[in-house]
């Protein structure tokens, strides 16, 4: 589990990562803060929907609103 790999002071444990990953992995995980268990739960949402649930209808708009379909009538009709 990833909370085995963080130490007693919320950091990670490069030791015991180190042994088990690549350094290519290891050099992402390094721009990741692990979680920390006094923020409460962590739990996935989704932006761009006002209820953070996922669906599949705000990924369209999102994707529509960030490529800016409707600048080409040709995209309205697909």
């Amino acid at each position: 589990m990833v909370a085995d790999m963080v130490d007693d002071s919320g950091s990670w444990d490069w030791n015991r990562i180190s042994q088990r990953l690549l350094q290519d992995m290891l050099e992402k995980i390094d721009v990741v803060k692990p979680s920390q268990y006094g923020l409460g739960t962590d739990n996935p949402s989704w932006q761009w929907e006002e209820n953070r649930s996922f669906s599949t209808q705000s990924t369209y708009k999102a994707l529509d609103d960030t490529m800016n379909l409707d600048i080409n009538p040709y995209w309205k009709k697909i």
